[in-house]
């Protein structure tokens, strides 16, 4: 007897599955519901590539999914466990019978079993929160990493820039000190060597030699345009840099829509192109006279640079309106993607007057950084809110371009990323996080 009773006191401390009813339970469509919210889709269930429900018995009104900091009234409770599959991702829900209400457990990716890049390094730094967000370099040869958005002991911005190196994970960063927080960076390779091309805080625009030496930096020397640097870019032949400026959408401050030209050479003004919103993002084309802008109302303009004329392309590209959050060109200038919100387009651009869409992807977080493989073949797409910092939305996304699947999924960090860059010979991936941490994930070979 005492057996007996032993068993079913057992029975009832273990989930157990009960067998599925005959029509599907409504909270179904209000897991969908808040699916569709997450990833700003319209989903309807004929849309997945799969779903599934089981009613289960569980030991706590936890429903086998306990959350952080919560405490659940320990009595057997009923539920469901709700599963949507959608793309690469599994969303786990769970629902108390009958209630109505679905409570989110977890977001997974069957793209899992792959086996995923190993974390070549990770470096630490002292992050700077708010609007001087971290931005990183690979420098040409692939020998150094250059991060910006490095705060001083009272947690405020600074100039300075980190230089490492990946192949050394014991070695101590060098230090480049400039006058204003950095705002913007990349490297720029020419005959006379290499040079960080930077924004500042203050509307400061800059070229710094690093190679072969340390040199003074040329400073563009037109300084009507004192607000933050939002972006920088320079020309493939190295002889010509675009910039844009924060203006916070103020309608009284529209000559700061425009984005200003610069000689690389002697660092003079060359021209303002006149646009009608703001610019959050810059990239030239590696070839042809393309620079591709994205605006805070959601249009990207496809920018003659040489003839100083932009043409708006982009109001059939994002039909929501999204904040374009970030423009990037593969090597071969062949491709263009383009991030808004929690969706990556990406665009053929073999003939700018005529675009066509090879992808779109959808992620669960905002879009701020993206990276084609050196060959074209692949893209990284990462972001996240710094405002609200979650490990889940702040995971990497490599996307295949034949298959249009992920190919891998990287997970580290614990906030939003804001920067990512793959090494020149595409065998690593770095990624730089509001978490206040560098990482280079090492692929072997990618794309």
């Amino acid at each position: 007897m005492y057996r007996r009773l032993f068993l079913l006191i057992l029975a009832l401390l273990v989930p157990v599955a009960v067998s599925a009813q005959s029509a599907p339970p409504p909270e179904i469509e209000v897991a969908l519901a808040d699916v569709n919210t997450r990833l700003g889709t319209s989903y309807t269930l004929n849309d997945l590539d799969n779903w599934s429900w089981a009613e289960q018995i569980f030991n706590d009104a936890s429903l086998g999914c306990p959350q952080p900091d919560m405490a659940y009234a320990q009595v057997v409770t009923r539920g469901y466990v709700i599963t949507l599959t959608i793309d690469d991702q599994i969303f786990d829900y769970r629902a108390p019978t009958g209630s109505g209400t679905v409570a989110f457990c977890a977001v997974t990716s069957t793209a899992e079993s792959t086996p995923e890049p190993a974390v070549g390094g990770t470096w630490e730094y002292t992050a700077v929160a708010g609007r001087f967000n971290p931005y990183l370099a690979w420098s040409p040869s692939g020998n150094a990493l250059a991060v910006s958005g490095v705060a001083d002991e009272a947690g405020a911005a600074t100039g300075l820039i980190l230089v490492y190196n990946p192949d050394d994970l014991e070695a101590l960063p060098t230090s480049i000190s400039l006058e204003q927080p950095v705002t913007a960076l990349h490297y720029v390779s020419s005959s006379d060597g290499v040079a960080l091309l930077t924004g500042g805080g203050m509307g400061q625009v800059a070229l710094t030699p690093v190679e072969p030496v340390l040199g003074e930096p040329l400073n563009m020397h037109f300084e009507q345009f004192g607000a933050t640097v939002t972006a920088v870019a320079i020309s493939p032949d190295g002889s010509t840099i675009a910039s844009a400026n924060a203006s916070f959408n103020d309608p009284s401050l529209s000559e700061l829509f425009a984005i200003h030209l610069w000689s690389a050479a002697t660092g003079e003004f060359i021209r303002s192109i006149e646009v009608t919103a703001p610019i959050t993002s810059l990239a030239f084309s590696p070839v042809g006279t393309e620079l591709a802008a994205g605006t805070v109302e959601g249009t990207l303009l496809l920018v003659n640079y040489e003839a100083g004329e932009a043409a708006e392309t982009g109001t059939s590209t994002t039909a929501t309106g999204d904040v374009i959050t970030v423009v990037s060109y593969s090597d071969d200038g062949s491709l263009l993607a383009v991030g808004t919100e929690t969706t990556v387009t990406v665009w053929d651009v073999t003939d700018p007057q005529n675009l066509s869409t090879v992808h779109t992807f959808t992620t669960d977080a905002p879009i701020r950084a993206l990276a084609f493989t050196p060959d074209g073949a692949a893209l990284a797409a990462a972001g996240g809110d710094p405002s609200a910092p979650d490990a889940a939305t702040s995971a990497i996304r490599v996307w295949d371009l034949v298959s249009g699947d992920v190919s891998a999924t990287l997970r580290g960090h614990t906030d939003a990323v804001n920067g990512l860059a793959f090494s020149p010979d595409g065998t690593r991936l770095a990624s730089i996080s509001f978490d206040g941490t560098l990482r280079v994930w090492e692929f072997g070979a990618v794309g």
